[in-house]
């Protein structure tokens, strides 16, 4: 088993892999399932699938840029997102399927995630061949552990306005700038402690 750490001091989780010898995972052409082909490729081989849209979004393409092939399509409604990934896991037989799925900032605290367009995103798989590692992390938990292992989530396409770029106003763009936000938080209160700590210092010498 595989363990990787990750998140604000204040906020630190675990995650873990136990991969068998080859395995599914179901891409986008987003941050979370490229953070997890990085990882999972480290330890065994994966089968990718993708669910194609048909609306220019999330495409077959997208995903081959990231990892060097054309994945497996299977053909999916964008208009009713959880049948869409029901559908996307019945259509992988003979593997483990893992899915990069994670938590969605809690509205009742951040209400700018109330708007039109919040994806789906269960809090349980009730499948016992679907993995999703990711499921109790949020978006900054992820963007970090992309830092401390070294994978590069600069080409990722999460935005559901634009096909190229972000439009900062979807779910999706307001999702990533708020992680980011976080993680300078955490970079920030980092800074003021260090100066306090250098200041009380200089101030004993």
């Amino acid at each position: 088993m595989i363990e990787y750490k990750c998140g604000p001091t204040w906020d630190r989780r675990i995650v873990t892999l136990d991969p068998p010898e080859k395995v599914a995972l179901l891409m986008s052409g987003g941050i979370d399932s490229l953070v997890l082909y990085n990882l999972l490729s480290r330890h065994t081989e994966v089968e990718v699938y993708t669910a194609d849209r048909g609306d220019g979004f999330d495409t077959p393409l997208t995903v081959a840029e990231h990892i060097g092939k054309f994945p497996n399509t299977i053909s999916v409604d964008p208009s009713n997102p959880k049948e869409m990934m029901v559908k996307a896991i019945q259509n992988i037989r003979g593997f483990d399927i893992y899915l990069g799925l994670n938590v969605q900032p809690p509205i009742e605290h951040f209400p700018q995630f109330d708007i039109d367009g919040r994806p789906y995103r269960p809090f349980y798989i009730p499948f016992k061949n679907v993995k999703a590692p990711f499921l109790h992390m949020y978006k900054y938990h992820i963007i970090d552990l992309a830092h401390k292992e070294g994978i590069d989530i600069s080409e990722s396409q999460s935005c559901l306005e634009y096909r190229v770029g972000h439009c900062s106003r979807c779910w999706q763009c307001r999702e990533i700038t708020w992680a980011f936000d976080m993680l300078r938080k955490e970079k920030n209160e980092r800074s003021v402690t260090h100066k306090h700590i250098d200041s009380r210092e200089g101030s004993r010498r």
